[in-house]
């Protein structure tokens, strides 16, 4: 295969990766919207702050954190289709004793990642 098709099917894994991050990321969006994860997080510490209350220091400051706490939940749920991009790109390149090694660490790492 010439370098400039390695090149090609890089670029689409990449793109799919993204696509498969930005759709985790609007369903984290609605996952921290439902459930209000930044109320969660406040909980514990409400009574130590005067008010209960969170002060911001920007009117955009709500709307970023809300949206890096999407986007942390949208990494976390598109991780294995990342990895499996990342496999996928990697797995013709390798020797079959080189990939008796790796798929059962892949496999335990996701299994272990499913786990919690």
């Amino acid at each position: 295969m010439p370098f400039l098709d390695h090149l090609e099917e890089l670029r689409w894994r990449i793109l799919f990766s993204l696509l498969a991050v930005l759709v985790g990321t609007l369903v984290g969006w609605v996952i921290v919207e439902r459930v209000d994860v930044i109320g969660l997080l406040i909980r514990p510490i409400a009574p130590l702050i005067p008010g209960g209350h969170l002060k911001f220091t920007s009117p955009t400051e709500p709307f970023f954190i809300t949206l890096k706490f999407a986007f942390a939940v949208g990494v976390l749920l598109a991780s294995p289709v990342v990895i499996y991009q990342i496999w996928a790109f990697l797995a013709p390149a390798l020797y079959e004793r080189e990939k008796r090694v790796i798929v059962p660490a892949l496999s335990i790492g996701v299994l272990l990642f499913l786990a919690g």
